[in-house]
C-alpha cells in the first residue's frame, strides 16, 4: 500500500535498504516480488478505489470541478483535476 500512497517506484521492493529493514523489523517476512505488486497488488487498490469513487459520486446532486497545471522543479508538467461536493447538507 505504501507504494501506491507514497507513490513510490515498484523496485522500492528490490533495494537493499527496504529489504534490510524488512529484515530487521520481521526476519521470517518474505518481501513479495515487483510482479505480485504490479499485477495483483495495485491493480486490486485501483478497482477498489474506482468503485469507492463510482458509489460516493453517484449521490452527489451537484459537483464542483477545479483544473490546475503545475511543472515540477524538474520540468515535468502535470495536471490535477479535482471534483468537490456536499453529500449531505445539514442546516
Amino acid at each position: 500500500m505504501f507504494i501506491a500512497h507514497d507513490m513510490s517506484p515498484f523496485s522500492v521492493v528490490d533495494s537493499l535498504g527496504f529489504r534490510n529493514l524488512i529484515c530487521t523489523l520481521q526476519p521470517c517476512y518474505i518481501i513479495p516480488s515487483i510482479t505480485h505488486f504490479t499485477e495483483k497488488v495495485i491493480p486490486d487498490l485501483y478497482l477498489h478505489t474506482r468503485q469507492e469513487v463510482q458509489s460516493t459520486k453517484s449521490e452527489a446532486a451537484s459537483v464542483a470541478i477545479t483544473t490546475e497545471g503545475w511543472t515540477s522543479r524538474a520540468t515535468e508538467s502535470y495536471i490535477t483535476i479535482t471534483a468537490d461536493f456536499i453529500d449531505k447538507f445539514v442546516t
